[in-house]
């Protein structure tokens, strides 16, 4: 039996989408056979993990100068260091968000965990308390993290997994400049030196994985890829007569998703219809008003995991969108959204309505599994077809389920990983 020591910036939760990704990818593991280290400030899931170890980037800068207790073991551990706060201040984050844009302070935050020591004499006993058989590190583009996880499976002599969900180290450096170039510069170097050590590799798509391989000129490595996946919570789709179509979002409302929901309120204005977009999700600021304000859209704000079960149960129509801006749509190249499996596995009809060069919309097109609208001009005929056609929302409800089916099971596939991790540890 493998004991895995998980290495990320988020933990394993329900808040947060990275959180989510590893709960599932790991679905099949008891919590005994699990640790974990990670530098975020959101609360673990006890339920998930034996022990968890958390230094944020605030820990790691007190511990230059005094000495803290970093280890989370239970919830009684947990009220004994007190709350975690996050930043609510909409100033105070959006300014942390810009930062996290400056490479001079970025570059500077790297150093300063290459530099901080203090903590980690802790963090070693805590490794050997638990003995650990392998080392799951879900990549980021941390450097500093990078060198801790090779220090770790040098120091132990433990196999590593990466995990990768994103473009992190396949960055083009002929687009970057100055500090920017540099700090990517290291980041690729960083990432090669992986492949000095023994190590898995897991993607989360196809597209991910064929990108990786051309950019390192990797031919022989061992890997799999591994799709988001999800819980089938939902009764079949039936078709309703008579009744006004249910068209729903819910997830992650950041990174230009808003102005693509616009796009489509603004068709279903056009169509004349009493028919809105029901949006479930967290936004502020100037998106949030562009959600109430539009007459098409019905924004609920946050709903807890047993509401989304009937809010998908009740829809007819699924949307998966992401942001058409130049901006935006460029670093979003490989993203590929946690929604995906969840908007499958609920057996609804899904319309995606995102760039083609999108590893999603890719995947959308090549499995057959949604309706794929990649330009805006598309989107009026689209919708009337999917509403007035309930024959055809019927068909992609079973197109998706049968997707879902092979390809995001979550007994399934995670227990397809657990063998497979298992395997790879003993040989």
């Amino acid at each position: 039996m493998s004991k895995i020591l998980v290495i990320s910036h988020d933990c394993f939760s329900d808040q947060n989408a990275n959180g989510k990704t590893l709960k599932a990818l790991l679905s099949h593991y008891d919590k005994s056979q699990l640790i974990q280290f990670y530098t975020g400030v959101d609360s673990p899931d006890f339920s998930k993990a034996e022990s968890y170890f958390r230094v944020t980037d605030m820990q790691m800068i007190k511990s230059f100068f005094k000495s803290q207790n970093y280890i989370i073991s239970d919830t009684e551990n947990m009220a004994d260091k007190g709350p975690i706060v996050k930043v609510r201040n909409s100033s105070v984050w959006n300014f942390l968000k810009k930062l996290n844009y400056n490479f001079f302070f970025r570059t500077s935050r790297e150093l300063l965990w290459k530099l901080s020591f203090s903590w980690r004499k802790s963090f070693y006993k805590w490794i050997e308390e638990h003995k650990p058989n392998a080392i799951l590190y879900m990549v980021g583009d941390s450097f500093a993290t990078d060198n801790l996880v090779r220090n770790i499976a040098r120091r132990y002599n433990l196999p590593i997994i990466l995990f990768n969900v994103e473009a992190y180290k396949i960055i083009n450096l002929k687009e970057r400049k100055w500090l920017d170039r540099l700090f990517y510069s290291i980041n690729e170097k960083s990432y090669r030196k992986f492949f000095d050590y023994k190590h898995l590799t897991i993607y989360n798509s196809k597209d991910l994985k064929e990108s990786y391989k051309a950019f390192y000129s990797i031919s022989n490595e061992q890997s799999l890829i591994v799709y988001n996946t999800s819980d089938f919570d939902t009764a079949p789709y039936v078709v309703k007569q008579n009744h006004i179509i249910n068209i729903v979002y819910f997830g992650n409302l950041g990174v230009g998703r808003v102005g693509s929901l616009i796009d489509i309120a603004d068709v279903l204005k056009v169509l004349d219809r009493n028919i809105v977009i029901d949006v479930y999700g967290y936004v502020e600021g100037n998106d949030k008003h562009l959600l109430e304000s539009h007459e098409r859209i019905n924004y609920h704000g946050l709903v807890s995991a047993e509401e989304l079960i009937q809010i998908k149960e009740n829809s007819d129509i699924l949307l998966q969108v992401e942001s058409f801006d130049e901006s935006i749509r460029k670093k979003l190249r490989f993203a590929f959204s946690t929604k995906i499996a969840q908007c499958l596995c609920s057996g609804r009809c899904v319309l995606s309505y995102a760039p083609l060069e999108t590893a999603s919309t890719q995947y959308l097109i090549n499995s057959d599994a949604a309706v794929v609208v990649t330009n805006k001009e598309d989107l009026k005929q689209t919708l009337i077809n999917l509403i007035n056609d309930g024959e055809l929302r019927l068909v992609y409800s079973e197109k998706a389920i049968q997707t879902a089916k092979t390809n995001h099971d979550i007994l399934s596939l995670g227990k397809y990983v657990y063998d497979y991790i298992n395997d790879y540890c003993q040989n």
